[in-house]
Parts: C-alpha cells; structure tokens; sequence
C-alpha cells in the first residue's frame, strides 16, 4: 500500500512538474519576445539618436556656411567680381580648404564667366543644361545639388547662391563642396559594434553615401532592385519621413554575408531647395546577441532544473519533500536576498540619477546620483510625494510641471523631459536636466509604480553655448581682419595726405579747418575699424587712463548735431571718481552706439538720459546676480530711453553678432554686439533691463581706476625730420605715394617698390645707400614676411619697420622678436610715421 502511495505521489508531482516546466517555458517565451522586443526598440532609439545628429550636424553645416556665402555675396566687390572681389573670393576658398575645392561664376544665362583655381577651357562653358541649374535659373532662390563625381574624381556638391540687383537676375556665385569632408565629419564615424553603420539618400532616389562598395553615386532603382524592402523603407525616405524599419539584406559593408534582417532608424535633412535623409541600420543578430546569450543561459537552466525534479520525485517520500519544501522556501528567501542586494548594487552603480515610486506617486528608491543632483537624501525622501524632491519647472515657460504620475496613470507611456527642464535643488539651486519618466508594470500588466531617469546637463548647455558663441565669433573675426586691412589702406592714404595739406597750408586758417575735419572723420573711420576688430577680438585693445565724463560729453556733442530735435537728451554725471583704464575709442564708441539704439527706440520723440555713479561690488552682490566680474569700485554707466522697451522673446538675443530687428539695409546687427565686445575687453560688465512700454536701461560696470588721464601734446603734430634714404615697399600704390610724400617733406631721399619681389631685387643693389626699409605685411607674390626673410639673408643687420592695416599682437610680437625694429599701424599719423622712422634710424 505505501508502495502504492508512492506511485500515485510521484505521478502527481510528475505531472505538476510538467505543468509547471510548460508554464515557465510559456513564460520565459514571452519574456525573452518582450525583452528582444524591449531591446530592439531601445536600440532604434539610440539609432535614431545618431542619425538626428548627423542630420543636425549636416544642417548646421550648411547653414554655417549659407550665412558666411550670404555675407560675401553682400560685398559689392564680390558681386562686381572686380580685382578686389576676386581677392576675396580666392583668400576664402584658402581658408576653406579641404571643405571647398572651387568658386566660380555663371552669368544669368547660366555660362561660366569666372572660377578660381583657375581653368581657361572652362570658361565660356554653358552649365544651363544641368538641373540644378535649370532650377537656380527659374527660381533664383539659393541652390543646392545632388552629389556627382567631379572631374578631379572625388564626389562633390554646388552650392549656387544668386546676385539679384535691383529684383534683376545677374547669375549666381557657386562653391564647390568636397562631399568627402562631409561623410568623414558626420557619416563615416557613426557605428553602432562592428556591424552598424550608415547611408545617406537624395529626394530623388540616389545612394549619397553608402560604405557598401558600389552603391554611392548611383539611383537605388539601378542597384536595389531586388531587394524590394529596401526599396520600400527608401521611398518613404525619399518622401521626408522619419521612422524606423526593418528589411532584408545580404551586404555588410565591404562584406558579403546571408541574407538577414536589419533593423534600421531614418531621418531627413532638410537643405535649401532639398532634402536627404540618414538611415543608421544593424543587423538583428547583433542587436540581440546579449539577449541570445540570456536565452541560451536560462534554457539550460531549465532543463537543469526538469532533471533534477525528476530524479528528486523519483528518490522522494512524503517526507522528504515536505523537508525540501521547506529547504527550497529558504533558498528562495535567500534568492530574494541577493536578487535585493543585486538591485541595491546596480542600482547605486548607474551613472544616471534613478528614483522609484509606487503607483501614487511616493518614493520607493533613490540611487546616490539621484542625491547628488536633488540635494536630498533617500532617508529623507523615502515615502514622500516625487514632486516634492523633484521640483521641476518648464525652463523656457518658467511655470512648475504637472505631476508626470497623473500622466502615466491616465496613458500608460513614458515621457520624455527633453532638455528644457529646471530642477529646484534642495538648497535652492537650480540644475538643467533631462531624462524621462516611465510606467512600472508587474507580471500582469498593471502599473505598480514609476522610475524617473534623468541626469544634470548645465555643464553641457554651458559648453554648448560657448562653443556656438566662439564659431560665430571666429566668422566675424576672420572676415573683419579682411575689412580691417582694406579699409585702414584706404584711410592711410585719406589721412596721409590731408596731414600733408595741413603741413603746406601753413597757417591758412579756411584751409587748415577743412582738412581738419578731412582728419577727424577719417580718425572716426579708424576708430570703428577698431571696434569691429575689438568686437572679434581680433585687434589689439588700446590701454590707458580714460575720463568717462569727458567721453560722455564729446558723445553728446556729437549727439546733438545728428538726432532728431523732438528726442531731449538729459545728463546726470554724479560719480566721484570717473577714471577707467582702457580704449577711449573703443569705450566712447560704446556709449555712441547705445544712445543711437535708443533714438531708434523713440521715432515719435522722447528722452535719451545717461548718468553715471560709484558702485561698489562684492563678492553677494556678484554671487546673487550671476555676475562675471571681480570684486570692487566700478564705475556705473546708465544709458536709458523713454521708447517701447524690447519684447521679451529677443531680449536674450540683442548681443548676438549681427542680430537686428531693423528692415534689410537699416541696421547691420553689430552695434549692441559691438557694446558687448567693448564691455568684456574691458573686463566689465553689461546688463539691460526692458519692459513693455516703460522704455529700456543699459547699465555698463567699468572697474574704476586711480590713474589720471594724459593731457594732449601740442607737440604730437610736428614732423620729425631727418636724412638718408628709404625704401618703401607696399602692394598698394596709394600708401606708396602717401609714404612717400610725408617722408620727402621729413628730408629723406625714397625709394618705392610694388611688392616684396621688386623690393628685394632693388635692397640688393642698393643696400649701402638705403638706412632703412618700411615693409607692409599683407602683399600678394612674396608676402611682408617672407620678404622679410629674404631681406634678412641679404643683410642681416637691415633696418625694418612692418606696417599693416590689420593688427594681430601676437604676430606682431612674433615679428618685433625676430628681429624687425618696429611696427606701425595703418591709418598712421605724419607725426608718430615720422617720429618712428626717425628713432629706428638713429637706434
């Protein structure tokens, strides 16, 4: 009989056994699916990611570029294509290289009239025919095309922007892109493993780029054809779509594999007059090879687990399994232990702030990154409501969030912070962050609670915006040395020779006040080629002892011969000490352009009010306010108006380089930009305070300064004289007959050279008689340096004075190091040319 009992027992738990084995096979078949599942869309997710940032990168690519295009083709030298505009075409595609490979010029007939390198048989050669020029011609709107294959046999892009004068078509500027520098910057490097990669594909069908070996440059009509899926997942991108796919495929990279399925993630990019779109796609196989690892693991558990139940049930009494009943009851408790402490360990590993709550909201867990970003600690947020620990608000509505839990509970999805969040800190300060929220289920799909995952990315914003604001600046910079170096030429030969007048006018009172004002106006000139390079920060920034209120003052002299009668302007100079250190042309340029923005504000008519104070900054006050700057006296500037004030939606964008809210030709977007440069050259700071129809305050902090501002020498006019001879070599032929006209009136005997070839040759034969030679920098054939060096070799003791219309101070103190005896800025006066011609000659 128990024999028999032993039979049916063992039957029982046989059968049980089955059962149960049936139950778990059943189950981890469902888990492994939604895990695989889980995992493939994680992975598309991060796919995505890479494909959105290639697309941004590409974007800002050519947006970076169409702004830089837009402000050459704005240059009316550019567009008349005369020598100078050439100049400027050939020194940008210098710096572009390896991006650019060409600029050329087609006429509104759309046949080549110019191009730079240089090719005879091209020009004359009718492009019409081509469709994106077809398109630029019907349009005239700027003009992307598709890649080709250039005939120097890399793949390129034309970038056509067109030249309309006066609504009249007049042709179009191209460049010439170097795609191979685009798919190494943004395509090439993404990868996801060794079997992910990405492809690039036109509006109309052709593979832009593709590692595969044969398909790039070609429709995917031609070379796709039988592979009807990616076909398919390729006219929805053709079509603008983003989403995520899966098709059929037997090629990896180089690699020709079995056909497998790839999952893949697509985006457009839109450009101008197109669009592309960026596919990233993997293999399956790969994707869940961690997961296929999982199932191998956990099937070899089970069938471990079936072999031992039976042999258990075959060896087993009543007893015996009531004893491991009881046995396997504290294993599982001891499984839980560890699986809780395993929790508790990874947990506190991830990088990422994590905090867990029930289903109402309370706090459950916390890892410790979620306390170094909160401030809080989980003893003390443990079973309080999440938006007391995690008080965010919408950063750019400055309003708090709705409580992420009603969401989930009501919607059953996970939601996405994005990165426009601010997170009040236990301490009351505040951190940006992102991350998401997301549902908790148990085994039967109810929701049992939430996980919050996010992560602080104030120093990422913070690095963000600098690296924006230092590209920007770097444009303006390059191109206003280009400015900067034309212009001054100009002027030195403006300011030259009307000091040459005033010296042989003698004292001719009708004629000497003309050419005064010839000299103060190109003096002015000089100075706001200054403030531009300032503002770039590519020029070298005067230092010395400045009176604020005498600055003022010669502002609104100048002022008041040039607004409108209807605008008063009132004066409240009350600081005691109103001595700074600095660049008076720079600081009262400054102060010009602020009072300016402020006529602007008053077309009707109103009050322009500039006062200034003693202030005194500490440490709280500097703290409290954000400020960048070091405690101690300031002097305090207030430039306010009576005007409508500025909106609130560009109020954070009034310093940006070139930013304006005036119509076209009014404003050039450089003048609060050009305050701001001035202000952080001068270490200072620079607020504004605006509201809505109670007008706007600029507030500028200048530290003060004990030094007493120099009076004028009456003497700084008077021409030095001397003897000897002197070479002068420059490119420009008005500065060589300015030199030499100021240095013939000083007594010198001069000798004149076009460029540094000419200027070399005529040293070497001439070296005993000439004392000194004056060399411009910047010249075409043999630049200011290398004629330097040649001059050196020719007499290493030679004499040399640079001069340039664009200083940089560090290559200037790299060349009065290497031997040069001095350098001077173009404009120059007669007085400090001649002084310094003088000093180097008697040194």
């Amino acid at each position: 009989m128990p024999k028999n009992r032993f039979k049916i027992g063992t039957g029982r738990w046989l059968f049980l056994l089955i059962i149960l084995f049936i139950i778990i096979s059943i189950l981890f078949f469902l888990s492994y699916r939604e895990v695989k599942r889980n995992t493939i869309n994680e992975f598309n997710k991060q796919q995505m990611i890479l494909a959105e940032q290639a697309a941004a990168g590409i974007t800002e690519f050519f947006s970076n570029l169409t702004n830089e295009f837009e402000f050459l083709v704005n240059i009316n030298d550019v567009t008349a294509l005369n020598e100078n505009g050439k100049k400027i075409l050939v020194d940008y595609l210098k710096k572009k290289k390896p991006v650019l490979s060409s600029i050329s010029r087609i006429d509104s007939s759309g046949k080549l009239t110019w191009l730079t390198p240089y090719n005879k048989k091209l020009i004359g050669t009718d492009i019409s025919y081509q469709k994106h020029i077809k398109y630029l011609l019907e349009n005239q709107i700027p003009t992307l095309s598709d890649v080709f294959v250039a005939v120097q046999g890399y793949r390129a892009i034309a970038f056509h922007y067109p030249i309309l004068k006066n609504g009249k078509f007049h042709g179009s500027i191209a460049l010439l892109i170097n795609f191979e520098y685009i798919s190494k910057r943004y395509l090439e490097n993404i990868a996801i493993g060794d079997a992910g990669y990405a492809w690039v594909l036109s509006r109309d069908g052709v593979m832009i780029y593709d590692p595969v070996p044969g398909l790039s440059g070609v429709s995917i009509y031609e070379t796709l054809s039988s592979y009807p899926e990616v076909i398919k997942i390729s006219e929805l991108m053709m079509k603008g779509e983003k989403g995520t796919s899966t098709y059929n495929y037997d090629r990896l990279k180089k690699e020709q594999i079995g056909m497998t399925i790839k999952h893949a993630a697509y985006t457009p990019v839109s450009i101008m007059n197109t669009h592309w779109s960026i596919a990233v796609a993997t293999p399956e196989y790969y994707i869940i090879s961690n997961v296929q690892g999982f199932k191998n693991k956990s099937i070899i558990i089970m069938l471990l687990f079936l072999a031992i139940g039976v042999v258990f049930m075959y060896f087993a009494n009543r007893n015996i399994v009531l004893s491991n009943e009881i046995l396997t009851s504290k294993k599982n408790e001891a499984f839980l232990k560890a699986q809780e402490e395993n929790l508790r360990i990874t947990l506190n590993s991830i990088g990422d702030a994590v905090i867990a709550t029930d289903k109402t909201g309370v706090i459950t867990r916390m890892n410790p990154a979620a306390k170094k970003i909160t401030g809080w600690n989980f003893s003390e947020s443990e079973g309080r409501p999440i938006s007391e620990i995690f008080n965010a608000a919408d950063r750019v509505k400055g309003i708090n969030c709705d409580n992420p839990i009603n969401h989930i509970l009501q919607k059953n999805e996970r939601i996405d912070l994005l990165n426009d969040i601010n997170l009040t800190q236990k301490n009351g300060s505040v951190a940006e962050v992102s991350g998401s929220f997301a549902p908790i289920f148990d085994s039967s799909e109810n929701i049992v609670g939430s996980i919050l995952v996010f992560r602080d990315i104030t120093e990422k914003n913070r690095i963000t915006e600098q690296l924006h604001q230092a590209q920007k600046m770097d444009i303006v910079g390059q191109l206003a040395g280009g400015v900067a170096h034309d212009f001054n030429n100009m002027l030195s030969g403006i300011m030259g020779s009307a000091e040459l007048l005033r010296y042989e006018a003698g004292e001719n009172p009708k004629l000497k006040k003309y050419i005064d004002i010839i000299l103060e106006s190109a003096k002015r000139s000089a100075n706001l080629t200054s403030q531009l390079l300032a503002f770039s920060r590519k020029g070298k920034t005067v230092s010395t002892p400045v009176d604020i209120h005498e600055l003022i003052i010669a502002a609104i002299d100048l002022l008041e011969r040039s607004i409108d009668k209807k605008i008063t302007i009132t004066t409240r100079l009350s600081a005691i000490n109103s001595c700074t250190a600095g660049d008076p042309a720079l600081l009262q340029n400054a102060i010009l352009n602020l009072a300016i923005n402020a006529r602007d504000a008053m077309p009707e008519g109103g009050t322009i009010t500039i006062s200034t104070s003693d202030v005194i900054l500490d440490y709280d006050t500097i703290r409290h306010n954000s400020l960048n700057a070091e405690p101690g006296p300031y002097i305090e500037i207030d430039v306010s108006d009576t005007g409508n004030g500025i909106p609130e939606d560009i109020i954070q964008k009034i310093f940006d380089p070139f930013f304006t809210t005036k119509p076209a030709g009014k404003g050039t977007g450089l003048g609060l930009s050009g305050v701001y440069g001035t202000v952080k050259d001068h270490k200072g700071i620079v607020t504004v305070y605006s509201e809505p129809g109670e007008g706007t305050i600029f507030k500028i902090y200048l530290r003060q300064s004990d030094q007493i501002p120099l009076i004028a020498d009456d003497t700084k006019n008077l021409i030095a004289r001397g003897s000897g001879c002197i070479l002068v070599i420059d490119d420009e032929s008005i500065i060589r007959n300015t030199a030499h006209g100021i240095l013939t009136a000083a007594g010198y005997e001069v000798i004149l050279a076009e460029d540094g070839i000419t200027g070399s040759e005529i040293y070497e034969a001439e070296m005993n008689k000439i004392s000194l030679v004056v060399l411009d920098m910047i010249m075409p054939k043999l630049s200011g340096i290398e004629t330097f060096r040649k001059l050196k070799s020719i007499n290493p003791e030679v004499k040399i004075i640079f001069a340039s219309g664009f200083n940089n101070e560090g290559s200037v103190q790299d060349i009065l190091k290497s031997g040069a005896k001095g350098f001077i800025q173009k404009p120059y006066m007669l007085s400090e040319f001649t002084k310094l011609v003088d000093e180097v000659i008697r040194s």
